[in-house]
């Protein structure tokens, strides 16, 4: 019956992949009528073993994701579907993994589902570098709002996306008001245009520079002279 199946076409182009895998399994049974050998390099288990254990994906969900299982499965069950799923496994060494899971169904003649096929991929090393990219924003955040230094970021078209709250001792606004706008917001047409050549320059290239006079005005109307230094941004 596998060699029936239509995506026996792919299988030379995960077999080279690490990361991803094709399946094909039946609903509401779970037999694996096709998965490809790559899954091995996913999960620890072969394809042979995925054969020979319907629904062996449900015995490898990570503990906080077991009743996400049990819920998708039985939504599958009543045709309702979800294009991909995200979720958290342990492989067979132990090791837990987070999964992608891009989904398309497969009906009969009746509407009815029997089937579902897609890929998976192990996006774990993704995970870890997002929840890093987390963390070490959470850090920038907490120093910043210790600093007696006024902090900012921008991104490459000089738009503010994170202003400290020291910002309003610097220039009277509030850190909600800076963010969306640009440092050309608060000064003069003139100082604006001499100013922003160099510093679009140097942000949309994330270049650091140190020491760059410009002058502001403050929200009452006073002229306040700033130094702005930037630095390469590291997470």
């Amino acid at each position: 019956m596998k060699g029936k199946i239509d995506l026996n076409e792919f299988d030379g182009v995960f077999r080279l992949s690490d990361v991803d895998a094709l399946y094909y399994m039946v609903i509401p049974s779970g037999e694996y009528l096709y998965i490809s050998e790559s899954v091995k390099s996913i999960f620890g288990y072969t394809a042979k073993e995925f054969y020979e254990t319907p629904l062996l994906i449900k015995k490898l969900m990570h503990k906080n994701y077991k009743e996400y299982f049990d819920q998708k499965w039985e939504n599958l069950k009543n045709g309702e579907f979800e294009p991909f799923y995200e979720y958290q496994t342990v492989d067979k060494d132990g090791n837990a993994k987070w999964i992608n899971q891009r989904n398309y169904l497969q009906k009969d003649h009746n509407g009815n589902v029997i089937a579902i096929k897609g890929i998976i991929t192990d996006v774990t090393n993704y995970k870890n570098l997002e929840l890093e990219l987390k963390h070490s924003r959470k850090r920038f955040e907490e120093i910043s709002q210790t600093s007696s230094d006024w902090i900012w970021e921008v991104d490459k078209d000089g738009v503010y996306t994170y202003v400290s709250d020291r910002v309003e001792d610097f220039l009277g606004y509030k850190a909600d008001e800076v963010i969306g706008k640009t440092p050309f917001d608060t000064m003069s047409k003139e100082e604006a245009k001499r100013v922003s050549g160099e510093f679009l320059e140097y942000v949309s290239e994330q270049k650091p520079f140190k020491d760059l006079e410009n002058v502001n005005i403050h929200k009452n109307g006073d002229l306040a002279t700033l130094i702005r230094t930037q630095k390469s941004k590291q997470f």
